[in-house]
């Protein structure tokens, strides 16, 4: 079966994006969906009529404030579904995916499905700007352990636990069937949760060898040290706000024993690259503990919309 683009709408939830990235996006978009919803989460990202767009159709969802990522996605998801589209693939302002990303996706979501299959989110491979993986699909095991596979040649699906949302493609169906993205979680982890969820239900999740998508994993990465020397992305304090609060509550407090020995060692490694980083410590662990708090009380929601 052949894959159509006409059956695939991309949403995309922007946030103060440059608009020479969201050109890019856009073009390289042209000939692989359909439609691109955009949801602006922040300042318009203004006209894209001078870029050389041969059919791909853009709608337009915009807010005017930030409503955080996973509202933004469910607004795009109901745009699209609402005009049709059965197919929904999910794409963040600074991703780039390379030539027949969608189609790949969309062809192995139907194979999947023909082997008897109930696909959850099928996602590409990243890569960066050379070319090289700069992300892992990834399992959960029994004792929390957190195994990577890197599959980034060959007609090959990996099976994993949860997917990024970005460069995932996922049925109107699933999406039906699971529910909605959860808005309160603002920012991080929305993708953890919602694939857990849809794996609850019966739903598998697999990265795709011949889909590639480049992207750039925070501001950049630098190495730190916890039993060995590791690499982590260089992220804005806020977001190790988000991200402690996140992990903690959707791995520690709701996951099982392995997503709860799991999630404490990913806030081991927050706190570890936090004390070694070389700016904003103080302030980076203060509100990676702060994150911990809020997660176990359960105050969700955006971080500047809460008094201190």
């Amino acid at each position: 079966m052949n894959p159509s683009s006409d059956d695939v709408a991309a949403v995309i939830v922007t946030y103060n994006a440059l608009q020479a990235d969201l050109g890019r996006l856009l073009t390289a978009l042209d000939d692989q969906v359909k439609l691109a919803v955009l949801v602006e989460n922040g300042e318009s990202v203004g006209s894209i009529d001078n870029l050389p767009l041969k059919r791909l159709q853009c709608d337009f969802v915009r807010l005017g404030r930030n409503t955080g990522l996973g509202c933004g996605q469910n607004l795009g998801i109901a745009h699209a579904t609402g005009a049709g589209f059965p197919y929904i693939l999910l794409l963040d302002q600074d991703s780039f995916p390379l030539p027949g990303m969608a189609g790949n996706l969309l062809r192995a979501h139907k194979d999947l499905t023909a082997r008897g299959i109930c696909p959850g989110a099928v996602g590409p491979i990243w890569v960066d700007g050379n070319g090289k993986p700069c992300g892992s699909f990834v399992q959960i095991r029994n004792l929390g352990n957190r195994t990577r596979a890197f599959q980034a040649v060959g007609n090959t699906f990996e099976e994993c636990s949860y997917l990024a949302s970005s460069g995932s493609l996922i049925s109107a169906e699933c999406l039906r069937n699971v529910g909605r993205m959860r808005e309160e979680l603002f920012i991080d982890q929305i993708d953890v949760e919602w694939c857990r969820r849809a794996g609850s239900l019966g739903y598998r999740h697999f990265g795709i060898g011949l889909a590639k998508m480049e992207h750039q994993v925070g501001l950049a990465t630098r190495r730190y040290w916890m039993f060995g020397w590791r690499h982590e992305s260089v992220q804005h304090p806020d977001r190790i706000y988000y991200l402690a609060r996140n992990i903690f509550r959707v791995w520690v407090l709701e996951g099982s024993w392995p997503w709860r020995i799991s999630g404490m060692k990913l806030v081991l490694g927050i706190f570890m690259a936090s004390i070694q980083a070389p700016d904003a410590k103080w302030l980076r662990l203060s509100l990676l503990l702060r994150g911990i708090v809020d997660g176990l009380r359960g105050r969700l929601g955006r971080l500047s919309d809460r008094s201190h």
